[in-house]
């Protein structure tokens, strides 16, 4: 697993093996691109983070073999999504705050993609509060 500083040019990459890795109680911030990437097969489960200020995405999960469970996180104010499933991607995306992104605070995109929410606090979006197509 890789976690890296918040004030990379490009995104903190949680890039685990694909087998399921954690990454609790970070504090990601202002990346160009993303704040936290599942991909590539990974399995996650993403809790108590804040994670605010991201370019494209606050928490994204990518691809159909690529699935997270992401819980209790603050999620705000990216320009452009918060938590994003996208390319048949699976998220659990459950009591977490997410408000004040620029595009949607969620998004789900692509055939295949599926994501759950429960007990969330989606609040404040910009644009959309949740927003699902193609998927």
């Amino acid at each position: 697993m890789y976690c890296f500083s918040p004030f990379l040019l490009f995104f903190a990459l949680l890039n685990c093996s694909p087998s399921t890795d954690s990454l609790t109680v970070c504090f990601l911030r202002g990346t160009l691109q993303r704040g936290i990437i599942i991909a590539n097969g990974a399995q996650a489960v993403i809790e108590h983070n804040t994670v605010f200020g991201n370019g494209l995405g606050g928490i994204v999960v990518d691809g159909a073999t690529s699935a997270a469970t992401i819980s209790g996180n603050d999620v705000f104010d990216g320009k452009l999504f918060g938590v994003t499933t996208i390319n048949g991607g699976k998220s659990i995306v459950s009591g977490n705050d997410i408000y004040g992104n620029s595009t949607a605070c969620v998004l789900v995109h692509g055939p295949g993609s599926r994501c759950s929410l429960v007990k969330n606090h989606i609040h404040h979006g910009r644009r959309d509060g949740v927003l699902v197509f193609d998927g």
